[in-house]
């Protein structure tokens, strides 16, 4: 009986400490991926010749299209303005710096490839170019 008790024991003692350092490795991860951080580039091209370009380091958890261009207006002082469709559980940018409307709208490119979801929705990796372009559409 003795010898179970004390197997039992080792066990417990076992199984905890196991749990312990799971924990532990865990909160270490989490940490590291709250601290990374994702460097982009963001180009404003307003269509008339005049562009804005930007070097972004955004948070790894936050690294969206949309993120960066909010970013970059709150650091350099522009207005984005946007509205929230919830049939598509996504943001459309309206306009920035008060250009946009008028049959003309802006689209996002990351790399050079129009996205092709909301920009809320679109994750952003080391090195991306974002550029959001004011286009034409009839």
């Amino acid at each position: 009986m003795k010898r179970i008790l004390i197997a039992i024991l080792v066990g417990l003692v076992a199984v905890s400490a196991a749990f312990a350092y799971y924990v532990i490795e865990n909160e270490k991860k989490e940490e590291l991926t709250e601290n990374a951080t994702v460097n982009v580039t963001l180009i404003i091209n307003f269509g008339n010749e005049t562009e804005w370009q930007f070097g972004l380091t955004l948070d790894e958890k936050n690294a969206t299209v949309f993120y960066a261009l909010l970013k970059a207006a709150n650091e350099n002082g522009f207005n984005v303005e946007y509205t929230y469709y919830g049939q598509y559980d996504s943001y459309f940018v309206d306009s920035i710096a008060g250009a946009g409307g008028d049959g003309k709208f802006w689209i996002y490119y990351v790399n050079g490839v129009m996205g092709e979801v909301g920009a809320d929705k679109k994750v952003v990796g080391e090195g991306d170019m974002i550029e959001w372009r004011l286009e034409e559409f009839s």
